[in-house]
């Protein structure tokens, strides 16, 4: 597993620094809500601006590291090519290629009725498990 989230990007990756609200892992899709606290995005099937948790490797934690409530946090803005890795929701399985779209809860999930907002680029064949990360590229 990659000790990054971000792991190609187009340019340069704008970041939002902030405190967060629960406790969120990198790779979660995120929002700034109206006090300019990270929040998890927690609408399905719609469209948003990928903006993704970034590692807090400032202090030596990865990916798996659990940010805890009121930790100060960054969260890339990504943009179309960028490669990153993603939360996605319990039971998840997908191709190569598959589009994904939000599934609420900061997650990803298979593109049903939304917008897609990510594609992946690995398989997944045995069920996720909620919050594992998959590789995917910004559309």
């Amino acid at each position: 597993m990659s000790k990054k989230v971000i792991l190609v990007s187009q340019g340069v990756t704008q970041t939002d620094e902030a405190l967060v609200l629960g406790t969120p892992k990198p790779g979660h899709l995120v929002e700034m809500n109206s006090n300019s606290v990270i929040i998890l995005q927690a609408t399905a099937s719609v469209k948003t601006q990928v903006l993704v948790l970034m590692e807090n490797d400032l202090v030596g934690k990865g990916v798996s590291d659990v940010y805890a409530n009121g930790d100060r946090a960054r969260a890339g803005i990504l943009n179309s090519g960028d490669r990153v890795n993603v939360r996605v929701a319990a039971s998840y399985t997908g191709k190569v290629g598959d589009k994904l779209e939000s599934a609420g809860a900061g997650q990803f999930k298979a593109l049903s009725a939304g917008v897609p907002l990510v594609r992946a680029l690995e398989a997944v064949s045995v069920a996720a498990s909620a919050d594992d990360l998959l590789l995917v590229e910004v559309i």
